[in-house]
């Protein structure tokens, strides 16, 4: 911090500069330095909790027997420390926090900090450890934008909070001064934000799926409890895209299962980052895998909600076509997870089984060689070989 208190301060006053100070306040919210400051504090204090694993007193959490040990995540205003309760874990932590007040200057707020143990702590063992750290206990940690972050499981009742949040947005009020275009713009605003965040990883069950597409519905039409509305059009007409006339409203369930696989593709590209090797280590390891049912729970809604996704996720995607050299042209699944023998039939010669994908195509000007098989390709079959990204 002595890059901060040491500088001194000049103040443009009516063309004029006053007098120099130094700054003895410290820094406050709005520092366009304070960032980068929180940022190499915090990155200290990481090295100190390594530094304690590796010596041993810090035994960090492990989602499983193989997986991962969990010590520490940072977020920007808060931090989670994980440890095994015992005497040397509850010493290690308070030593490095208070090293890392005493160098950084900053404070631990023992009032908003809080302890939550696993089900299976002695209650005897969990005061004993609260009292050492000072840090009182918690049951549940709690919310985190509206939705419960330790959920044993998602109960039918669990996540109707969703479907009131949606009907306090789409008011009865609202639909009595609003016309039906503008009833539209509003069901598909409310439907992009409120239930988005826990759709990305939360398999909605089918009653709340249909309650939601029932409340955009009775809004759109202008229906309530009190006094029913005919519905002129059919609901499965509304939600058809705007480019065959209609009005594009997503369905609940189908938009669950893209944002899912989309969940589904962040695990296939974030390979390396922690949140996948985790779930991969627990849920895919080769115990696992050898298992005469490897899909019998227990299992996290977090994972129920990947493998309700991955079929989506597996239907539509293909390969990147890069430089070509290693891909059969027949055998290997190229084509939208089918390969070329799949879609075509009838004898081959010697000379078309040998040949490779880049026996097939010109890297300069990006066009296929159709003249390299002794027979024309079906035109559906083109359309989808043009279709192939390439790398």
């Amino acid at each position: 911090m002595s890059c901060i208190t040491s500088t001194k301060i000049f103040i443009l006053f009516n063309e004029g500069v006053l007098e120099a100070f130094n700054p003895s306040r410290g820094l406050r919210q709005g520092d366009p330095i304070s960032p980068y400051l929180f940022i190499l504090c915090i990155e200290y204090l990481g090295h100190l909790i390594e530094k304690k694993c590796m010596e041993g007193v810090w035994k960090p959490l492990k989602a499983s027997r193989d997986n991962i040990g969990i010590s520490h995540l940072f977020f920007t205003n808060d931090l989670i420390l994980f440890a095994k309760v015992d005497k040397d874990s509850c010493e290690a932590i308070s030593k490095v926090l208070n090293e890392f007040c005493e160098e950084s200057g900053q404070k631990v707020s023992m009032d908003k900090s809080r302890v939550y143990f696993s089900p299976n702590v002695q209650a005897e063992i969990r005061s004993v450890t609260c009292a050492r750290l000072g840090i009182q206990a918690m049951d549940n940690i709690g919310n985190y934008l509206g939705f419960s972050i330790n959920q044993k499981g998602v109960a039918r009742n669990m996540l109707n909070f969703i479907a009131k949040r949606v009907m306090s947005k789409l008011s009865r009020w609202k639909a009595r001064f609003l016309s039906f275009t503008g009833r539209s713009v509003l069901v598909k605003s409310v439907m992009s934000s409120i239930p988005n965040y826990v759709m990305q990883a939360t398999a909605l069950t089918a009653h709340l799926c249909e309650k939601l597409d029932k409340i955009n519905s009775d809004f759109l039409w202008g229906s309530t409890s009190e006094k029913r509305r005919l519905h002129l059009v059919g609901w499965s007409k509304i939600i058809r895209p705007k480019e065959e006339g209609w009005l594009g409203i997503q369905v609940t369930r189908a938009k669950n299962l893209a944002l899912l696989a989309k969940l589904n593709w962040r695990m296939n590209q974030e390979k390396d980052s922690l949140w996948v090797q985790v779930i991969l280590r627990k849920y895919c390891s080769v115990d696992k895998r050898r298992a005469g049912d490897s899909d019998k729970p227990p299992a996290s809604p977090n994972w129920r909600a990947i493998k309700a996704g991955f079929q989506t996720f597996a239907d539509r995607i293909c390969w990147g076509v890069g430089d070509r050299e290693r891909i059969k042209l027949w055998s290997n699944c190229w084509i939208r997870g089918s390969s070329l023998r799949e879609l075509i039939d009838g004898p081959l010669t010697q000379r078309e089984i040998d040949l490779k994908l880049s026996d097939m195509f010109l890297g300069l000007g990006q066009v296929w060689k159709w003249d390299v098989l002794s027979f024309e390709l079906p035109l559906s079959i083109k359309d989808r070989i043009k279709a192939i990204p390439r790398q």
